[in-house]
């Protein structure tokens, strides 16, 4: 299976699609920010052909839980940089969008920076909150 090529532009550019696609000699492709929190999507046709302008429906949002029945302290870190700590014995019920992958880390020490991760867990994987 081919890798489609792949160009990286800075957060808040706004370069010249046409020229980009022209120099990279590539065909339709497809424009897609970041992250569970990206505003939407536009595909683009070559030099020569119209745009076509295809916007992405928002994420939906899930309204899960966690619950740490093991370590110390747990602390769920999400996309948009956010966290969450949960003390052992203890849950939380949070909400996120569906296709982020929130990071569960332990931390064992509280006056440490140290962290262990535990996972990587997509948010539809956590169990939902009632």
């Amino acid at each position: 299976m081919p890798i489609p090529g792949t160009s990286g532009i800075e957060p808040g550019a706004t370069p010249d699609l046409a020229a980009l696609l022209g120099e990279a000699g590539w065909e339709p492709a497809v424009i897609e920010p970041r992250g569970a929190f990206a505003a939407g999507r536009r595909r683009v046709a070559p030099p020569g052909r119209a745009l076509q302008f295809e916007p992405m429906k928002p994420a939906k949002r899930l309204r899960k839980k966690y619950v740490n029945e093991k370590y110390p302290t747990v602390v769920l870190k999400f996309e948009d940089g956010h966290e969450i700590p949960i003390p052992k014995g203890e849950g939380r019920a949070f909400d996120c969008y569906f296709g982020e992958k929130v990071i569960i880390m332990a931390i064992w020490d509280p006056t440490s920076r140290e962290r262990d991760l535990i996972e990587r867990r997509p948010a539809d994987a956590f169990a939902n909150d009632p």
